[in-house]
């Protein structure tokens, strides 16, 4: 009797062990799941950006506007908040002289 108790305990040991790398692997499995899942969505947030961008540029004639709307892209692209490039009115329109923010 003792001899099947052990045997028992020594397979309920091993089940053990072989649940928990089970749940690592799970664990493991899970968390690079959420890391596709983030690179996926800020694939997709780059995608939709670009084609908004396409979109908007393609049917911009006002050419500070249209540098406005290429710096907000760019902005939003880099999760900044606020862009100010110092030479970019310059070139588009002499006569405004604002930043780009």
């Amino acid at each position: 009797m003792e001899t099947l108790v052990g045997q028992r305990a020594a397979h309920l040991q091993t089940v053990v062990a072989e649940l928990r790398s089970a749940t690592t692997d799970l664990r493991r499995s899970q968390q690079g799941l959420e890391q596709r899942e983030r690179g996926l969505r800020e694939e997709v947030m780059i995608v939709e950006l670009r084609q908004e961008v396409g979109s908007v540029l393609a049917a911009e004639l006002d050419l500070h506007a249209l540098v406005q709307h290429a710096v907000d892209a760019a902005t939003r692209l880099a999760g900044a908040r606020r862009s100010a490039p110092s030479s970019a009115t310059s070139w588009a329109r002499p006569e405004r002289r604002t930043c780009f923010t």
